[in-house]
């Protein structure tokens, strides 16, 4: 999916739409963090992105957030820059490969991936592509499911005394798992990265390019 820099969603610049999506989209959002983003004008804009499809609202621990929905997560995912080159996505989805087999053996990442799906536009033959979109799904390295919650509570922590901030409970909870995408992504604007479970893979053409050998042997 590709958007133009210039048009507007909601009164607001699209990309910084996008970047807001983008950022959230795997804790979800809260109305104060909306406001963060576009002060005054937040009420409006979820209100825009909830009756456009774009986000919906879950109750989780008490509270309400929301949470991008299939169309909100393309739209987190669309590119504003110039089409790339085939050669060079492909190098970067190379450069993806390799750090799944980095993730998968090193000890400070507590998630390995389960597997990584690639759709979108490098599923084409065209000499041009917009963006190498892969739906990931991780799964823990730790089987017991309490040692594995201990694992990453140390993790945060270890990240909170070395600086990071947390906004709230579920950032904190999420970070080892976060930590992890992040490091996947590897800083490129060619990668873009879902969940595993994201409701785009429903209609769109796919094809599995990554199993955990663990996972694909049994």
């Amino acid at each position: 999916m590709h958007i133009d820099s210039h048009d507007q969603l909601a009164g607001q610049p699209i990309v910084a739409i996008r970047g807001f999506l983008r950022r959230n989209a795997l804790s979800g959002f809260q109305l104060p963090d909306a406001e963060e983003a576009f002060g005054s004008a937040a009420a409006h804009v979820v209100a825009f992105l909830e009756k456009e499809g774009y986000v919906e609202t879950f109750t989780e621990f008490g509270c309400t957030r929301y949470h991008n929905t299939a169309k909100g997560g393309a739209l987190s995912l669309a590119s504003a820059a110039k089409p790339v080159r085939r050669t060079t996505a492909q190098k970067r989805l190379d450069e993806f490969l390799v750090r799944c087999e980095e993730v998968r053996i090193r000890p400070d990442m507590l998630f390995k991936v389960s597997r990584a799906v690639l759709f979108g536009s490098m599923l084409s033959d065209k000499p041009l592509v917009g963006d190498v979109d892969l739906a990931v799904t991780l799964a823990p390295k730790e089987a017991d499911r309490e040692k594995h919650f201990a694992l990453c509570q140390e993790q945060s922590r270890e990240a909170e005394r070395s600086g990071v901030v947390f906004s709230n409970i579920l950032e904190r909870l999420g970070y080892p798992e976060i930590r992890v995408r992040r490091f996947l992504k590897g800083k490129s604007r060619v990668l873009q990265l879902v969940l595993g479970t994201d409701g785009i893979l429903k209609t769109a053409p796919q094809r599995v390019i990554y199993e955990d050998p663990a996972d694909s042997s049994r």
